[in-house]
């Protein structure tokens, strides 16, 4: 939905298709973006929902094995970096005036 909005609206109001640095750049952003919202989310949800026994048990659960983590997180990243660019370059070539 974001990829489809941001792409309609260049389009509008440039009147041409965005070019590759411009895709890359809009991936790029919005992707920040994103993960910069799920961070500030997840920091809420560290300060306001868990007590100081859930914090030690997460602490202690990353301290042991911390690659598992740290795995799905950049997996997660570059999902969400592969697919918004697979998106925005689809509405780019959808979207494209005549």
């Amino acid at each position: 939905t974001g990829s489809y909005i941001s792409v309609y609206k260049f389009v509008k109001h440039q009147r041409r298709a965005l070019s590759s640095s411009e895709i890359n750049r809009l991936t790029i952003v919005s992707i920040s973006v994103v993960w910069l919202l799920t961070a500030v989310y997840f920091l809420g949800l560290w300060v306001f929902l868990f007590d100081r026994i859930s914090r030690e048990v997460l602490i202690d659960m990353v301290a042991v094995q911390p690659l598992p983590l740290l795995g799905a997180t950049v997996l997660m990243v570059t999902i969400t970096l592969v697919s918004a660019r697979i998106g925005i370059w689809i509405f780019n070539r959808l979207l494209t005036p005549k």
